[in-house]
């Protein structure tokens, strides 16, 4: 998660995503279907924090982590859960130790950049607080509708697709016994 602005994992963070958009422009169009998903531990603007000032400093609201993320975007990935639902209060993360799940103090750190192509065929998108609340993990075979891990999970969902995969999947997890 880079650690601290002054760490060496910051330095790889941010040379990490360098190196993604560089794989971009060289070996993929945005013209194509493309989703890149994950646990970015980068929030992409103030809206995705609960209290901007109390982070002031940190990794995970940096400006350069604003910027790589903003590279990925500008090479024409689109954020489409911030397009749909431009309001705060939406997270993906909490920090358990603090309560601040409860407490509604989150950071929205993971979601899904995907081309204009794809995100023209988005038609719903998702964070499932309930998954991070219980821990789970999505079982393989889900990866192409959802992304997750200790976090919230987050999804979208294709026209043409069923619109209950999503949370199907989910109760799948919960029923089966599959969450890790």
């Amino acid at each position: 998660n880079g650690r601290k602005v002054d760490d060496p994992h910051f330095t790889y963070k941010l040379e990490w995503l360098a190196r993604l958009r560089r794989v971009l422009d060289d070996r993929c169009s945005p013209e194509e279907h493309l989703v890149i998903l994950g646990d970015w531990n980068v929030t992409p603007a103030d809206i995705d924090v609960w209290d901007p000032a109390a982070f002031v400093g940190s990794t995970h609201v940096s400006e350069p982590e604003r910027q790589a993320i903003a590279s990925l975007r500008d090479w024409g990935l689109v954020d489409t859960l911030r397009e749909r639902y431009p309001q705060d209060g939406i997270y993906s993360y909490w920090d358990y130790r603090n309560g601040d799940f409860h407490k509604r103090r989150g950071m929205r750190i993971d979601y899904l950049l995907s081309s204009r192509s794809l995100a023209a065929r988005s038609v719903a998108d998702l964070i499932d607080r309930n998954a991070a609340r219980a821990g789970l993990i999505i079982p393989p075979g889900y990866g192409r509708t959802l992304a997750g891990g200790q976090n919230a999970q987050v999804a979208f969902v294709l026209d043409g697709s069923d619109p209950t995969v999503a949370s199907t999947a989910l109760a799948a997890a919960r029923l089966t016994g599959q969450a890790e």
